[in-house]
């Protein structure tokens, strides 16, 4: 946690957690060998609100050049033939997107094909409380969940399909207020 981080702040933290998830296990998954860096970054904007940058920096296999339109895009799974046998839908950097946009934030992709990737993101958080010493500060981070329905669409049935057992789960999760 940086130094100078907030105390505590207003955000969705279950969703900047999936966020996060997604592009770690993506990072493990193509990452055969090597190292994965995750890090966060907090640039305070001076409104009383700060830009947290989520990072996920990998040694893995990296993304070619023309595969880069393809990322944030449903289905869009890469590389088929180098990737055979890797679990995957390829939704996860779709919905990851989603959420990041739904929050106001940015998201970047940086890679060089056969050394690696950083996955990044970065939202706008409001600070609740200001940082507190500096022992203090690296025991806890606080982050203050506030419920915010941007979109409700009553009596809507969802057929999901799947044959992964915990694709189905994760999107049932995502999907549940």
């Amino acid at each position: 946690i940086p130094e100078h981080m907030p105390y505590a702040l207003l955000g969705d933290a279950g969703r900047i957690k999936q966020v996060m998830f997604n592009y770690a296990s993506n990072a493990i998954k193509y990452t055969d060998q090597g190292q994965i860096d995750i890090t966060l970054s907090c640039k305070d904007r001076g409104d009383g609100m700060v830009d947290l940058t989520y990072s996920v920096a990998d040694t893995g296999q990296g993304i070619r050049p023309e595969d880069m339109d393809k990322l944030f895009t449903m289905y869009g799974q890469l590389d088929m033939e180098k990737n055979y046998g890797k679990e995957g839908t390829g939704i996860g950097l779709a919905i990851s997107k989603g959420f990041v946009d739904l929050m106001h934030g940015t998201v970047g992709v940086e890679s060089v094909y056969g050394k690696g990737s950083r996955f990044s993101f970065t939202i706008p958080q409001k600070k609740i409380e200001e940082s507190k010493g500096k022992e203090e500060q690296k025991e806890s981070f606080d982050v203050v969940t506030q419920p915010e329905h941007l979109f409700w669409a009553e009596g809507v049935r969802i057929l999901l399909v799947d044959d992964n057992e915990i694709n189905r789960e994760v999107v049932k999760e995502i999907l549940d207020p």
